[in-house]
């Protein structure tokens, strides 16, 4: 172990610039792929808060009372994704509007309501699933979630996310690429190091096991550099935009957890292997 890595030491020392290269390399993709994970995470939150995609209302039928409204009531209650039911009577609903509307005859509004209930979903973003299963319970007449916003949302949802992935391969191909790209520079100019250590009988783990490790540093280099900046960026975004976010409704945004964070740097030193472990291996094919 010590001379694996005393030779990776003496290796980033001949070419110091292959290895900042490597680092650099990874540490744009993953703020790029972190961006985008972050994103990610909070849209579909966000995507719920802004059309409200926790509470349904249900309309039950004109002819529904109210001993049959609290029946209705708790068939609702009984669905599996349903966290709490309030029943709204025709003479609140009217009075609601009233206020809204600027109504002054509330009695007519009373008289063309029904009575409704307001279902809250346990999970934001199963509205959809949640209001199939309401217009299935006898006694009601019609389900309203904002079905148009929401599913409008949902699609530009489905296409950030899939331009979103999109990028995200092709700057991890790149990385992959200028990663493989450094490898082979590293092997050309260690060629005659190479070569004497094949001589005297040397494997090819042994040659090339110490330029894995080198590229494993500096992917976990790269993963920490862009650990640091992707905080920095979000605290910065934090500070100037938290206050607006909340007064949409919405959760504050919040940071990479532990594991979130630990695997983007594991990413970073997996990058670099594979691109090394490409390299390596056309090198030994070239070789024989």
């Amino acid at each position: 172990m010590r001379r694996l890595l005393e030779r990776t030491v003496r290796g980033v020392r001949h070419t110091p610039g292959l290895f900042v290269t490597t680092t650099a390399a990874v540490a744009v993709s993953l703020v790029l792929a972190g961006a985008f994970a972050l994103a990610s995470l909070h849209l579909r939150e966000w995507t719920a808060s802004l059309v409200g995609t926790e509470t349904l209302v249900a309309y039950l039928r004109p002819e529904v009372d109210e001993p049959k409204a609290a029946e209705v009531a708790r068939a609702l209650s009984a669905l599996p994704r349903v966290a709490k039911v309030e029943l709204e009577s025709p003479r609140a609903a009217a009075e609601r509007l009233k206020l809204v509307l600027g109504a002054k005859d509330d009695a007519v509004l009373g008289a063309a309501l029904t009575w409704s209930a307001v279902v809250s979903a346990k999970v934001p973003g199963e509205l959809p699933d949640l209001a199939a299963a309401v217009q299935k319970v006898a006694g009601v007449d019609e389900v309203d979630f904002g079905a148009a916003v929401y599913e409008r949302l949902q699609a530009i949802e489905r296409v950030a996310v899939g331009f979103g992935i999109a990028l995200l391969i092709l700057v991890l191909s790149v990385c992959a690429f200028v990663v493989n790209i450094a490898v082979s520079l590293a092997l050309f100019v260690r060629r005659e190091e190479i070569a004497v250590q094949r001589i005297v009988g040397a494997s090819d783990g042994f040659v090339l096991l110490p330029l894995l490790v080198e590229n494993a540093i500096s992917g976990l280099a790269g993963g920490l550099l862009a650990l640091f900046v992707l905080y920095s960026l979000f605290s910065s975004f934090v500070s100037r935009y938290a206050g607006a976010i909340v007064a949409l409704g919405v959760s504050p945004p919040r940071f990479f957890d532990g594991a979130l964070a630990t695997s983007l740097v594991l990413a970073g030193a997996a990058i670099a292997c594979a691109g090394a472990l490409v390299a390596s291996l056309r090198h030994l094919r070239q070789a024989e």
